[in-house]
Order: C-alpha cells, then structure tokens, then sequence
C-alpha cells in the first residue's frame, strides 16, 4: 500500500511539472496578442531537466527499506517495536546467530508485525529455510533445506495453519513423507517411504468433503496469488 501510494504522488508530481512546462512555454500576454515562446532548441533540454526534478521528487517520495537488528527491538503483545522510538517495526529485521547456532538471516516486519519474507542461511552462506508471512502469520510456503542444498521439508499456510501438501525429504532427495491439511486439520492420503523408496505406510486420513472443493479453490487461488507477488517484489 505504501509503495503504490508513493508511486501515485510520484505520477502526480510528473503531470504536474509537465503542465508546468506547457505553461512556461505559452505564456499569453494581452489576451493573446503577445505570447513569449520558447525556441525549439531549448524545448528538450527544459523537458529534460523537469523529468530530472519529477524522478529526484519520485526519489524522496518512494519508501526506503529501513534495517534493524533483532538487538534492537522489543516484543509486546506480539507486537514488534523499536527500542530507540517506541515504534512499530516496519522494515527489514536482521539476525545473527553464526557464532552460537551457525546460521543468520532477514525477515520483513509491516506495523511491528511480521509481514513478507524470511528468509534464514546457514554460516557459509547457503538457504537455510525461507517462508512467507502475512499479518504476523504463516501464509504460503516454508521451506526448509540440508546443509548440502536438498530440501528437507516444506508445507504451505493460510493464515497461520497448515493447508495443502506437506513433505519431508531425506538427505539425498528422496521423499519421505507426504499428506494433505485441510486449513489445520489433516485431510486425504498420508504415505511414507523409506531409505530405498519403498512404501512404508498408506493411510487415508479423512476424505475431503465435497462441499469445500470450491473454498479450498478459492484459498489456493488466494495462495498463488501471494506466491507471484512474493516472486515478483524487487
């Protein structure tokens, strides 16, 4: 919201300066009969210099992407808040922990809440875990990964509860387990497989009823959604 907000004032500001040049240009003097005009010459090297004012104006109005440190906020109520204004946190919230556990990482807080991605590496450098967060809850998916680069887990949220697919994977790859959340509860076919891939275990848990398929639709499309604009922010 903020940055569409920032980038309306910006478009703003531009529509403004350029009736400001149309202006400049064709100053009517004496109803008409006198008007001063600019020489062609010069025509784009004022649009130019208005187009420089418009970004440097686009500059200042667009919100920068502030960094803190965990040491330097507080949690109250759930709420983030920065230690030196009392503030909510909005930003970006960085974290070190290599020389205690071997691992750092960023997360994205709106309104002392945290809101985006999180994002967590391991010392060397490589994805530790990453996962969304919308309104200080779990929202699309968690990944998580082994030192060597495999994945070793992922489920996907909705607002705080598990909901679609789970997995957990070996060390090398393969699959170890799968099964299905229904908004929290688990739902449909669970399977697990061993160090070989063979099947363990097959269970249905609980069918899906047929009277959610269009709301489980809706919430997946919602799903998808925060995934592209997650892929898609700069």
């Amino acid at each position: 919201m903020q940055l569409r907000t920032a980038v309306t004032l910006n478009f703003i500001t531009l529509i403004l300066l350029q009736l400001l040049f149309l202006i400049v240009t064709n100053i009517e003097i004496l109803g008409g009969v006198m008007k001063f005009l600019v020489p062609k010459t010069q025509l784009g090297v004022i649009m130019a210099v208005l187009l420089l004012v418009a970004a440097i104006a686009g500059y200042f109005l667009l919100p920068k992407s502030s960094r803190i440190s965990m040491a330097d906020i507080t949690l109250r109520d759930g709420v983030a808040y920065e230690l030196k204004t009392n503030r909510p946190v909005s930003g970006i919230v960085t974290f070190d922990y290599s020389d205690q556990w071997g691992w750092y990482g960023t997360t994205e807080y709106l309104d002392g809440l945290q809101h985006g991605l999180s994002q967590t590496w391991y010392s060397n450098g490589q994805l530790l875990e990453e996962e969304g967060y919308q309104n200080g809850k779990r929202f699309g998916w968690t990944r998580k990964y082994y030192p060597n680069g495999e994945r070793r887990f992922e489920a996907r949220y909705y607002n705080g509860l598990r909901h679609g697919p789970l997995r957990e994977f070996s060390y090398e790859g393969h699959m170890r387990l799968e099964e299905q959340y229904d908004l929290g509860q688990p739902v449909g076919l669970k399977m697990q497989w061993g160090v070989d891939g063979e099947v363990l275990s097959s269970e249905l848990i609980a069918p899906i009823e047929t009277g959610r398929a269009r709301a489980l639709a809706m919430i997946d499309d919602e799903l998808e959604a925060f995934a592209f604009s997650r892929d898609n922010q700069d």
